[in-house]
């Protein structure tokens, strides 16, 4: 291994001080690889994920999973899925690639909460994080932490529940991917129920079980307006309150189990995958001129600073390129 690594990298006497990784059959294939990797991700984005379905089906999966690494990073206990908030989501992400619009509130005046009351998921806290022209999960999830309002959202220790969907439309003249995230705090009663049934079989004294509490007809508003999260304060209930009972429903142990397999979260972020991988190239390539240059000093290859420096040039360029390609996406 020591002996490769010193063929390929170190020049000396044995490999007439002319490293191998920068000889020309080893700069041809590296070349080609790029090449090859670099013809996949144009595939990848222009091609597959326009035409298919596969980038839309896996991206919930694995921005639920970006969401909670996120919040168990921060000490905040992980989300479940809720299968009625992913619902809403769906509907909202339809609306908005049907009607050709990203806004929280749609032409119609169709608000967030319309969508939650329409499948009839029961809140006491829900907040929506809205993204558009992404082709990439990563940067989905960075644009949404570093945005003061969606951080708020994703890292809210008073919602237990999530929800995301997506769909596909037009949206300024060109196809794209609506992504729609919906994050929620059961109603008080809601979530007492759903405790009392997973901790009794069969209960022996039905008439026992409390009247369910009524919410407040108006919601107020937890904190900034961009921000999109609301609260319905209940009647007989105060605002600690629901967010304790909330929090009872949530794993103690800081970690939710992975719902996207490592190819699913490997294909939902071609963009950073393919920047990964130049950048590993670069850094070989790199060294290995570094070592030619300064270990025999008096002893140069032109021939060979020429080809790690083409190497690099070839790097950057499909990099910028990248950068010129992809539009940025929108979040809201």
């Amino acid at each position: 291994m020591i002996k490769s690594l010193k063929k390929y990298f170190i020049p000396h006497k044995n490999n007439d001080h002319q490293p191998h990784l920068l000889r020309k059959r080893a700069v041809l294939a590296i070349l080609v690889f790029i090449l090859l990797v670099e013809g996949f991700f144009l595939v990848q984005i222009f091609l597959l994920f326009p035409n298919t379905n596969l980038f839309s089906s896996i991206l919930p999966n694995v921005l639920v999973d970006l969401t909670n690494k996120d919040r168990g990073q921060n000490e905040i206990a992980p989300l479940s899925v809720n299968s009625l908030l992913e619902q809403a989501a769906m509907l909202k992400a339809q609306d908005m690639a049907e009607n050709g619009y990203f806004a929280h509130t749609s032409p119609s005046g169709a608000t967030p909460w319309y969508w939650l009351q329409k499948v009839g998921y029961a809140y006491s806290g829900a907040g929506e994080n809205l993204a558009v022209n992404f082709s990439d999960s990563a940067d989905i999830e960075n644009a949404w932490m570093n945005s003061p309002a969606h951080r708020q959202n994703i890292l809210d220790n008073r919602f237990s529940e999530i929800g995301i969907a997506t769909a596909k439309g037009l949206y300024n003249g060109r196809e794209a991917i609506f992504v729609v995230q919906f994050f929620g705090r059961p109603e008080l009663s809601s979530a007492l129920s759903k405790v009392q049934a997973s901790a009794q079989t069969a209960p022996k004294n039905p008439a026992a079980v409390p009247p369910k509490p009524t919410p407040a007809q108006n919601p107020v508003s937890l904190a900034e307006p961009g921000n999109m999260a609301i609260q319905n304060i209940q009647s007989n209930q105060t605002s600690s309150d629901l967010v304790a009972g909330a929090l009872t429903l949530s794993d103690d142990s800081g970690k939710a189990p992975l719902r996207a397999s490592r190819w699913q979260r490997l294909l939902s972020m071609p963009k950073k995958m393919i920047t990964l991988i130049y950048l590993v190239i670069a850094g070989i390539v790199l060294l290995a001129l570094a070592l030619k240059i300064f270990v025999k000093i008096k002893i140069q290859y032109p021939k060979l600073i020429f080809n790690g420096v083409l190497v690099l040039f070839v790097i950057i360029s499909l990099l910028y390129l990248n950068y010129l390609l992809i539009q940025p996406g929108q979040i809201f």
